[in-house]
């Protein structure tokens, strides 16, 4: 195994080692700094790291190796040589937004022993299906409460609308702009879009968007702060379930920021068995920056 600094040029080689979206700033062709590492075995590319300068810090973009050590032997081989480079132009300080599966222990590991600090946990995403997310023995199970109502989002009143704008404004902006149904209503699908109150107080509501002809993306599916009732929720989610059933499209993805809580541990404890997958969005720091 051979691991060594690429020219803008070589890097064009192992293009298939990093997304689609990734493979522009390949060969020169981005005017910014970046350097790229790679790993060869008997001259074939089987990994690739690469990072931007920016300032007095770098962004690792990507770092992946095919053929990989149980302990990811290769791309921590690539990252130090990756860092080294860096600081020969000054730069010690780094960040890195990986998505990792969720039960991947190596890519942390590799990463604090290179000293980088990390996961911090930005969003979760999981996929599943419609199928998979009517098994859950909780879903669909028992009655509104009287005081409870859901209804397509297209009959919501302009009074309703009034009261969700309001209910907004007492929302962190952190949170808001996340779940704000005004922001997604325009690429909403309207036979699938819903809103729950209680009485004639708004508590949540479900817009999803058409990903591909296979999978909706729940994109704004969720309730105000401090309004989360489990059994209210579940029921406003068999029914888009049952509407997604009757539309044909099987997939289901969604994401849950870390600021949703409540949401993020329903995920990533009741429905774990359910999903597909579920992916991570981390954030990874370093500074090694000598005094």
């Amino acid at each position: 195994m051979h691991v060594r600094r690429l020219s803008d040029e070589e890097s064009l080689a192992f293009s298939g080692l990093t997304y689609p979206a990734y493979q522009r700033f390949l060969g020169g062709h981005d005017p910014r700094e970046f350097i790229f590492v790679g790993a060869e075995l008997d001259d074939i590319p089987v990994g690739l790291a690469f990072g931007v300068g920016d300032g007095e810090w770098f962004e690792m973009v990507g770092l992946h190796a095919e053929l990989d050590g149980a302990a990811g032997e290769i791309r921590e081989d690539m990252l130090r040589l990756l860092m080294a480079e860096f600081a020969r132009t000054g730069r010690h300080r780094a960040v890195f937004h990986p998505t990792l599966q969720a039960d991947d222990k190596v890519t942390p590991a590799l990463l604090r022993r290179c000293g980088w600090f990390g996961p911090f946990v930005r969003q979760v995403s999981a996929s599943t299906t419609v199928d998979k997310m009517l098994s859950v023995p909780f879903v669909g199970m028992g009655q509104l409460r009287d005081d409870y109502a859901v209804f397509p989002w297209d009959e919501a009143d302009a009074a309703l609308r009034d009261r969700i704008r309001q209910a907004l404004e007492t929302v962190p902006e952190r949170v808001r702009r996340d779940i704000d149904p005004f922001v997604y209503e325009g690429r909403a699908v309207r036979e699938q879009s819903l809103v729950l109150v209680r009485g004639e107080e708004p508590v949540g509501w479900h817009l999803p968007e058409r990903l591909d002809t296979t999978t909706m993306r729940w994109t704004c599916s969720t309730v105000l702060p401090g309004k989360w009732a489990m059994a209210a929720v579940f029921l406003m989610w068999f029914r888009a379930l049952s509407t997604q059933r009757e539309l044909g499209i099987p997939g289901i993805i969604f994401g849950v920021p870390i600021v949703h809580p409540n949401m993020l541990r329903f995920v990533t404890t009741r429905l774990r068995s359910r999903l597909d997958s579920l992916l991570v969005t981390a954030t990874f720091s370093l500074d090694s920056a000598t005094p």
